[in-house]
């Protein structure tokens, strides 16, 4: 799918038959698709309907978080624990859509920072998983100490934190370099590579989120010392960071229903 999404020559007939190489993939996303969100007046009954209906990028955005939501959450019970999670990825990669607008015209570009906003906090998801023991501390260091989540991982997990985590899957999966980057550094913008936007536009969109209070975990929203050193002005100005929230805040639902339908 990214690679068709990634192709300029893609055609919405060649996003909807790599759908439907997965009919659970394609299953999934048509029940979201009829869903009382979108509110068509007649059922969609293929995904080519779909891409035509919504267009390229909202089905390619449908498709990759539903594969994202059950490739971490196969289990009812554990996609719900990962529920809060996914919402904030769910609602940074709409964010990023539209400050991604704002700093290139490149739609090549405008989808990675989708992906990349998408999969920023991938590390959490694999974390919370592999090594259950570990998150009671993390979590107690995050309420009991005031840390933030970077910290408390990396005093519990020897200096790694689910950044290098997210990074390290992301190089594994042969995702493009730009995009390990953003995971890697998203809460590191001044480390970014010369010319690569996804780290600002991740890191922007991340923000937004924590502003609307859309964490990736509730326990984050308890103490203002808890959010993370997000956001600088250098990047963006006011009414871009503005018109990002009103994106997000506007397509709210859209993250619920995916989360739901997708399981």
């Amino acid at each position: 799918i990214l690679e068709v999404a990634e192709n300029p020559a893609s055609t919405a007939p060649d996003l909807a038959e790599q759908i439907a190489k997965d009919p659970a993939l394609t299953l999934k996303v048509l029940r979201t698709v009829n869903s009382a969100f979108y509110g068509f007046h007649r059922r969609i009954q293929t995904v080519f309907d779909a891409v035509v209906l919504l267009g390229f990028s909202e089905v390619e955005r449908l498709a990759l978080a539903i594969t994202v939501i059950n490739l971490f959450g196969g289990e009812r019970h554990r996609a719900r624990a990962l529920g809060q999670l996914w919402s904030h990825s769910l609602a940074c990669s709409i964010a990023a859509e539209g400050i991604a607008a704002a700093f290139t015209r490149s739609p090549a570009v405008v989808g990675a920072a989708q992906v990349a906003a998408l999969l920023h906090d991938i590390g959490k998801a694999i974390l919370w998983q592999t090594l259950p023991e570990a998150v009671p501390e993390i979590m107690n260091l995050i309420t009991r100490e005031g840390l933030n989540t970077r910290d408390a991982e990396r005093a519990v997990l020897d200096g790694i934190s689910h950044c290098e985590i997210g990074a390290w899957v992301a190089e594994s999966w042969h995702l493009p370099p730009n995009l390990v980057e953003a995971i890697l550094l998203h809460h590191e913008p001044e480390n970014a590579s010369e010319g690569n936007l996804l780290v600002p536009i991740t890191h922007l969109a991340d923000w937004v989120c924590w502003d609307l209070e859309i964490p990736s975990n509730r326990i984050e929203i308890i103490s203002s010392t808890v959010r993370p050193q997000l956001r600088t002005f250098s990047q963006a100005d006011e009414n871009l960071l503005k018109q990002a929230c009103e994106r997000v805040q506007k397509h709210r639902n859209l993250v619920g229903t995916i989360a739901f339908f997708a399981v």
